[in-house]
């Protein structure tokens, strides 16, 4: 099924922040969200894992797997974050806790969510890292000592261990350079098609969603201003929002050719 969100509106105080928000991200879809710093485009991630504000008032549908999220209390809600759904954050070394091991960090979510023996989770922590090419030897590591890539790598274990069926990936590669957000895109999209999980991937950077999505949404104010195919949104953009988008995509490292087609990667890269 996945997740479908329908006339989303939220403000924090009197300030308007989202207003009547759709978009669907459906079982093994890869769709991203795309729009200008501001735009709302975590509050709507936020949303979706039930992080908004205190200050926050929320209306509208968010439906995850038939399953109304908007007004559900906070126990039930926190049942879903982890197992349901998982995140992957913008900033890896603040998002991560920097009291906890590597292990403990992955390990986490299995802790909450399964009974299991300390030994099948640490089998299972073990299996998550070399799937994201983290070596054994950082289990016992605390967040400080990884370098950027490495981080998010253990977010990325973090989010997958206990096999969600929708990822939520903020912002994932702002915090890395070009060489690693290629490496981090692709490790994430691979492994999301591996699962057979859907992905939401947000972002402000159109050449980081052509890798990583096959549709996606365009965000501005508040508002969906543009929809459909990656390629064909990079290809010919409608609005005034995409296009700015596109020309400032074709800039950046991450870009994509004129016809739309993704880089060429080497073997280095992947």
């Amino acid at each position: 099924m996945g997740i479908v969100v329908d006339d989303l509106q939220v403000a924090i105080g009197s300030r308007p922040i989202l207003h009547g928000v759709h978009l669907e991200v459906r079982d093994g879809q890869r769709v991203g969200l795309v729009g200008p710093s501001g735009s709302g485009k975590s509050m709507i991630s936020r949303a979706i894992m039930g992080l908004l504000p205190p200050t926050a008032g929320c209306t509208g549908s968010i439906e995850l797997n038939g399953r109304q999220l908007v007004g559900l209390p906070d126990a039930e809600m926190a049942a879903l974050r982890g197992a349901a759904v998982g995140m992957v954050f913008q900033n890896p070394g603040t998002a991560l806790n920097p009291l906890l091991t590597v292990g403990r960090q992955i390990a986490l979510p299995l802790e909450l969510h399964y009974e299991l023996t300390a030994d099948e989770r640490e089998g299972r922590v073990r299996a998550m890292m070399r799937k994201v090419g983290l070596p054994d030897e950082l289990y016992g590591r605390r967040p400080h000592e990884l370098s950027g890539g490495q981080q998010q790598r253990v977010g990325i274990a973090t989010a997958l261990i206990t096999s969600p069926r929708l990822i939520i990936a903020d912002e994932p590669t702002t915090a890395l350079d070009s060489m690693t957000q290629r490496q981090i895109v692709d490790l994430l999209v691979s492994l999301v098609d591996e699962a057979g999980a859907a992905l939401l991937f947000i972002t402000h950077d159109f050449s980081v969603l052509a890798r990583a999505t096959r549709y996606c949404y365009v965000l501005d104010a508040g508002r969906i201003v543009e929809r459909g195919r990656t390629e064909a949104l990079l290809e010919a953009p409608h609005t005034p929002q995409a296009r700015t988008l596109v020309e400032a995509a074709r800039r950046l490292t991450l870009h994509v050719d004129g016809t739309g087609a993704q880089e060429t990667e080497t073997e280095e890269g992947r």
